[in-house]
């Protein structure tokens, strides 16, 4: 009975089918998805210093490819843990009346450009009038060393604004709206 039994295993076993090689889960993105990744973020990320760039485009393209949109990639990547530092800021972002918040987020948005003048206002003075006045002012600010300010349309209840070079800003939209980013150069009313 062990004899048959022996025979038998054996030849069981060389009947079962291998198992295929295991394919990774994670295929990567396409070429085409990182270079106009890559051509987007280099006009609105392009007056940080090399380094940084790089580091905030990862964080960007980590994002993207974890499945979130290219709005929302960006914003986590610059507002969340690890994101914009002191001196290398691309983006200020407030809420619709957060007029308070936009002095000191465009003082650091003009040092990352290297801008060397002081922005400010009369405090008491203008502390009341709508956050979008306040913006258009900073444009116009902005404008004096070359370069603009471009609204990101995130769906919130909030300005999120990207600084690019004056000469960038056009082609920054048209990139952007190449990936789905609703992207476009501040105007008035």
């Amino acid at each position: 009975m062990l004899r048959l039994l022996s025979r038998l295993l054996p030849r069981r076993a060389c009947l079962r089918p291998a198992c295929p090689p295991v394919a990774p889960a994670v295929e990567p993105a396409p070429l085409e998805l990182d270079q106009l990744l890559d051509d987007w973020l280099s006009r609105v990320l392009g007056h940080l210093q090399p380094c940084e760039r790089r580091r905030l485009t990862q964080r960007v393209a980590n994002n993207l490819h974890f499945g979130d949109t290219a709005e929302a990639a960006l914003v986590n990547a610059l507002l969340g843990d690890g994101g914009q530092q002191h001196g290398q800021w691309a983006m200020l972002q407030i809420e619709l009346g957060g007029i308070e918040e936009i002095e000191w987020q465009a003082r650091e948005l003009a040092l990352a450009a290297g801008i060397h003048a002081l922005y400010g206002w009369d405090w008491h003075q203008n502390r009341h009038r709508p956050a979008r006045e306040a913006l258009l002012e900073l444009q116009a600010w902005l404008g004096q060393f070359g370069f603009a300010l471009l609204q990101l349309d995130t769906g919130a209840q909030e300005y999120c604004m990207l600084l690019a070079g004056c000469g960038e800003a056009d082609a920054a939209v048209r990139a952007g709206a190449r990936l789905g980013v609703r992207l476009a150069p501040l105007q008035g009313h």
